[in-house]
C-alpha cells in the first residue's frame, strides 16, 4: 500500500477506489484507463533541488526534503567507456582497495555504511542523522579522496581473492551472463563480461592507474537527500571536498554501434545439468538516450512486455512464478532492454511461443490508448515506489545524471506524459534490428528441443 502525501488534499485517495484496485490487479480488460490525477499525484518532486559544481570539478546535487531529521549522502565515480576496459584493474581494485584510514566508523554517530557497483560506476553511501551531516560528509570524502592500495596486496589477492573468481568461472549463471552482454552489446566495453585470464593478470601498477584514472572530483558527483539547512550542508561540502585533487578525467567517448546484418535472433543456450526450469533472458538495444523523454519511454516500454509477459506466462499459462524486466541506459548513450523469467521445464516450448510473439506483436503495430494509459500509471508507480526514501531518491538523481540528465526528478512526469503508443512500438522496432538475443540456461536436452519447437530463427514483422 503506498500513500503519497499531497498537501491534505484527498483527491488520489477519492479517485482510487478499493473496487477500481482489485480490478486493476485482476488486469480487467474492460477497466477505463485511469484517471490523469493519479499520475500526477505519484510523480510530485519530492523535493527542492539545488546544483553546483566546485571549482575542482565535483558536481553536487543538494536535495531538501522535509521529514525526519535524517540524510543520505552518496557519492558515484563514474567508469566510462575507457575505464571499463580494464576489468582486471577494476576488479584488483574492489577487492584490495581502501581509505587511507578506517578509523572513522560511520556506525560511532548514526551512521550506516553501503556500497554498489552499476556497469558505469561505484557507489559509496552512508546514511545517518542530519545532525551529524558534517561527520558523514567528511567521512565520505575521506574515503573517495584516499583510496590506494598497500604494498604487497598482489600477493594478497592472488592467494585470497583469485580462488574464488577461478571458481565463480564455473556457475553456468557467469558463462551465460557472458554470451548475452557480448551479443546484445558487441563491441562494446560494457558488453563484456571479465574472464578469469584477465583477472589473473591484474597487476597492482594498473590498479592504482586505475584509481588515479578514476576517483578524481570531475568523474563524480555527489547527491546529498535529506531533511536539512541547504547552506549549512553546501558549507561541509565545500571543506570535506574542496581540497580534493586530481587531475580531469578523460572525456567518455561514445563507441561506434556494430551493426546487425539481419533481424534474426541470436540464441544462446547453457547447460545446468539437472535443472527443473529454464532461465529465460530476452534482450535487445534500443535508441541512444539523447533526452529524457527518450529514458522515460525505454523504462515504459520495458514495463509494458513485463507486464503483458506475466500476464501470459503466471495468469494463463501457470509456467512461471514471476517476469522481471527493465531498461539498462549506460554512461555513453546506449540502452538495452533485458527480460528475466524462470520457466518449467514442461511448459517451456510454450512460454518461449508467447515471448515471440508478444515482442513481435509490440513491433507490428502500436498499442490501444487504454493499453498505453495502464502503463503509464504502472511506471508512475514503480517510480514513486522508488523514491520513497532519501537514499531511493539519490540513486534516481545519479542514474539520471550519469546518463546526462536533469536530476530534477519532477522533470519524469513530464517526459512520461509525452509518450505515444507509437513511440513504444518505435523502440521495439529498433529492438528487432539491433542485435536481440534470447539466452537460456537449463537442462541441455530440454533447452535444445523447446528452442527447436518453441522458437524460429528469426522474427516475423508483421
Amino acid at each position: 500500500m503506498l500513500f503519497v502525501p499531497n498537501g491534505g488534499g484527498t483527491r488520489l485517495a477519492a479517485g482510487s477506489g478499493g473496487a477500481g484496485s482489485a480490478e486493476r490487479e485482476r488486469k480487467s480488460d474492460t477497466l477505463p484507463p485511469p484517471p490523469k490525477a493519479w499520475v500526477t499525484d505519484l510523480l510530485a518532486n519530492p523535493g527542492e533541488v539545488k546544483s553546483t559544481r566546485l571549482q575542482n570539478g565535483l558536481s553536487v546535487v543538494l536535495v531538501r526534503r522535509p521529514g525526519l531529521p535524517l540524510l543520505s549522502a552518496s557519492i558515484a565515480i563514474g567508469v566510462g567507456p575507457s575505464a571499463a576496459k580494464d576489468v582486471g584493474a577494476r576488479a584488483f581494485v574492489r577487492a584490495m582497495a581502501f581509505p587511507a584510514t578506517e578509523l572513522n566508523d560511520p556506525a560511532e554517530y548514526g551512521g550506516i555504511t553501503s556500497d554498489r557497483e552499476t556497469p558505469d560506476s561505484i557507489i559509496h553511501v552512508i546514511d545517518g542523522p542530519s545532525g551529524n551531516a558534517e561527520a558523514i560528509l567528511a567521512t565520505l570524502a575521506e574515503k573517495v579522496r584516499t583510496m590506494h592500495l598497500e604494498p604487497r596486496s598482489e600477493m594478497h589477492y592472488k592467494e585470497s581473492v583469485l580462488p574464488s573468481y577461478e571458481r565463480r568461472e564455473r556457475d553456468p549463471h557467469r558463462r551465460a551472463d557472458r554470451a548475452f552482454l557480448s551479443s546484445v552489446l558487441p563491441g562494446s566495453p560494457y558488453g563484456h563480461v571479465s574472464e578469469y585470464g584477465e583477472l589473473e593478470n591484474a597487476s597492482e601498477r594498473a590498479a592504482s592507474e586505475w584509481i588515479d584514472r578514476t576517483h578524481v572530483p570531475s568523474n563524480a558527483r555527489l547527491v546529498v537527500v535529506g531533511d536539512f539547512d541547504p547552506k549549512q550542508i553546501q558549507g561541509f561540502v565545500e571543506d570535506s571536498f574542496g581540497g580534493w585533487k586530481g587531475d580531469a578525467a578523460p572525456a567518455a567517448a561514445k563507441l561506434s554501434r556494430a551493426e546487425a546484418k539481419d533481424a534474426a535472433v541470436r540464441t544462446v543456450t547453457t547447460a545446468r545439468p539437472g535443472a527443473t526450469q529454464g532461465e529465460i533472458r530476452f534482450g535487445c538495444q534500443l535508441p541512444d538516450i539523447s533526452a529524457g523523454a527518450i529514458a522515460v519511454r525505454h523504462d515504459l516500454a520495458a514495463v509494458l512486455a513485463r507486464d503483458r509477459l506475466e500476464r501470459i506466462l503466471r495468469d494463463s499459462l501457470g509456467a512461471s512464478y514471476g517476469v522481471h524486466g527493465r531498461t539498462v541506459e549506460l554512461a555513453d548513450g546506449t540502452a538495452y532492454v533485458d527480460l528475466r523469467t524462470d520457466v518449467q521445464n514442461e511448459k517451456l516450448p510454450a512460454a518461449l511461443r508467447e515471448l515471440h510473439d508478444l515482442v513481435d506483436r509490440l513491433a507490428a503495430k502500436p498499442m490501444d490508448d487504454q493499453t498505453l494509459e495502464w502503463a503509464r500509471y504502472a511506471e508512475s508507480s514503480g517510480v514513486a515506489l522508488s523514491q520513497m526514501s532519501n537514499e531511493e531518491v539519490a540513486t534516481s538523481i545519479l542514474r539520471r545524471t550519469r546518463i546526462g540528465l536533469s536530476p530534477d526528478l519532477g522533470e519524469v512526469a513530464r517526459d512520461l506524459a509525452t509518450v505515444s503508443a507509437k513511440d513504444v512500438q518505435g523502440d521495439f522496432q529498433q529492438c528487432l534490428k539491433a542485435h536481440p538475443t534470447l539466452s537460456i540456461v537449463g537442462e541441455e536436452s530440454v533447452v535444445q528441443a523447446a528452442v527447436k519447437e518453441g522458437w524460429t530463427p528469426t522474427f516475423s514483422m508483421r
